[in-house]
């Protein structure tokens, strides 16, 4: 008889980025549907050489999953610790299946600093209670927090912050931003599925790529790259730009050919200036904001880049332009020749 092979599935609570002194949870499965054997899971949290907690369970047919809740240590600095683990039969004669991976570990004061970059602009959350405010509210900064666009009209605003699934599939649902954004106001719009047009770009649902196209030097995307969707499992709501738009994109589905002419571009973070403010449209689904150390990253350098200067959004095919203009006005460099 053909032995079955066996398939173990480790799941990480938001994919291994946990705060230390916060329990967490790894969750270990037969990923076979069939019958498997009697099995012993044997693992270890460590970093470096240094072994913090091990411990085993049994895995058969009849319990086919277990679930680890484990608390990693406080740190002062984001760290990376492993978790190893190995799947042996319960004779103990032969190991199954085996691996290791990482879990990066951050201090619990990532917000720290952020009311105080704020100053003396006007914050304005759209969003349930225990979504953005909860994290604001655990690290005193100062917002003001609204239910339903309607109230937007009565808000004095320098900063907008949109939660995920706030605006409503109406067409009137978004007047109000974008007349905020117009008068000086910049806006962040997180996650939405609802609207069929965001900000007047229609919303595509496409299936994730396996490897997204990134502006890895904005500052956006300082840490939001933690977050990388592109796994290709999940599909994810893309920002459908228009070819030569006045928009620019930040991680978005790379072309289908290469070239220099301007092409329509689906995008999950893109900005765009208009009248006065600034327009920031991210569609990459983030993680818990109290639970999620990557989500409280992100929004501390989104704040951060909504209080810089508002700059001009220029088409790519002016941009290609102003690139080519500026490398021809350099003066010739030489290097001398070194003895």
């Amino acid at each position: 008889m053909k032995e079955a092979v066996v398939m173990l599935i480790v799941t990480l609570s938001n994919q291994g980025h946990w705060f230390g002194g916060v329990e967490e949870t790894v969750t270990v499965q037969w990923a076979n549907t069939v019958s498997m054997p009697q099995a012993v899971v044997l693992w270890q949290l460590s970093y470096g050489e240094v072994v913090f907690k091990s411990g085993q369970f049994e895995l058969n047919d009849q319990k086919r999953s277990g679930k680890l809740a484990l608390t990693l240590p406080e740190v002062r600095v984001p760290t990376t610790m492993q978790f190893s683990y190995r799947l042996q039969a319960v004779d103990g004669r032969k190991t199954l299946a085996e691996g290791k991976l990482p879990l990066h570990v951050y201090p619990t004061n990532l917000l720290d600093g952020v009311g105080r970059r704020l100053g003396k602009k006007r914050l304005v959350v759209w969003d349930t209670p225990e979504g953005i405010p909860a994290a604001l509210n655990r690290f005193k900064i100062p917002h003001q927090r609204i239910d339903d666009d309607s109230q937007l009209t009565f808000s004095k605003a320098d900063i907008v912050l949109v939660g995920e699934d706030r605006i409503p599939a109406s067409p009137f649902g978004q007047t109000a931003l974008l007349d905020m954004i117009k008068a000086g106001a910049n806006v962040l719009i997180l996650c939405q599925k609802k609207p069929p047009r965001l900000a007047g770009y229609p919303l595509v649902r496409r299936a994730a790529p396996k490897k997204l196209q990134w502006k890895t030097n904005h500052p956006l995307n300082r840490r939001l790259l933690l977050s990388d969707p592109a796994s290709g499992q999940h599909d994810l709501w893309a920002v459908r730009l228009p070819a030569d738009e006045p928009v620019l994109e930040i991680a978005y589905w790379p072309r289908e050919q290469p070239g220099k002419q301007p092409v329509p571009i689906d995008a999950l973070v893109a900005i765009k200036k208009i009248g006065r403010g600034r327009l920031v449209l991210c569609q990459v689904p983030l993680g818990s904001w109290e639970r999620d150390p990557r989500s409280q990253l992100f929004l501390s350098d989104a704040i951060d880049y909504l209080t810089s200067p508002v700059e001009p959004t220029l088409r790519p095919s002016h941009r290609h332009h102003s690139k080519r203009a500026a490398i021809e006005t350099l003066p010739p460099v030489t290097t001398p020749i070194l003895p």
